[in-house]
């Protein structure tokens, strides 16, 4: 790892320190989170991937191995690739053809047919885009603003995914997106 990026790591933590806050108080206990040390991104470093943004590199640290609200999805460096390759797989079936760009990261996969990717180039608070198997996306969607709001939104238990299911014709979602629509009446 190049060393600006080494001191970049060890300086910018504020968001994985005020996300253990937040939770800390939404749920009136300690969270568990476990995250990968220095030495465990750096090993992942050699592996290609050099241009992280900074709040990603915060996450790995301060959570990247586990997270108690991300129960059940899979983001761990080590399923990265088949995440990727799953993400691939699923974007080359849609109607039209989505095609991942060398520079869209996937970092999240919902039991392989969601998924959350960014940008390499969007900065260190980039956009979280989503894919979502079986919708017919004419693209790769935006699902929220930044990676801080999409975890954010994980703590608080909102389903980020609901703006690529308004593409879906599967009777589960179109009801899941009614009674959403109804709440807010």
């Amino acid at each position: 790892m190049e060393s600006d990026a080494k001191n970049q790591l060890v300086q910018n933590l504020v968001f994985g320190e005020n996300l253990k806050k937040a939770v800390n108080s939404k749920f009136n206990r300690n969270p568990y989170l476990e995250g990968y040390s220095k030495a465990e991104i750096e090993d992942f470093f050699k592996d290609g991937v050099k241009t992280l943004p900074l709040i990603y590199l915060d996450f790995l640290l301060t959570m990247g191995k586990k997270a108690f609200f991300l129960d059940g999805l899979t983001y761990a460096l080590d399923d990265l690739a088949s995440i990727k390759q799953s993400a691939e797989l699923v974007a080359s079936k849609n109607e039209p053809v989505i095609n991942l760009r060398e520079y869209d990261f996937v970092f999240l996969s919902n039991q392989g047919c969601l998924f959350a990717l960014f940008n390499l180039k969007e900065g260190d608070n980039p956009p979280v885009y989503g894919l979502a198997e079986a919708v017919n996306q004419q693209k790769i969607e935006k699902i929220t603003d930044s990676f801080s709001e999409f975890i954010d939104k994980m703590v608080i238990d909102e389903y980020v995914f609901d703006p690529l299911l308004t593409h879906s014709t599967f009777p589960h979602d179109v009801y899941r997106l009614e009674e959403k629509a109804k709440k807010r009446e």
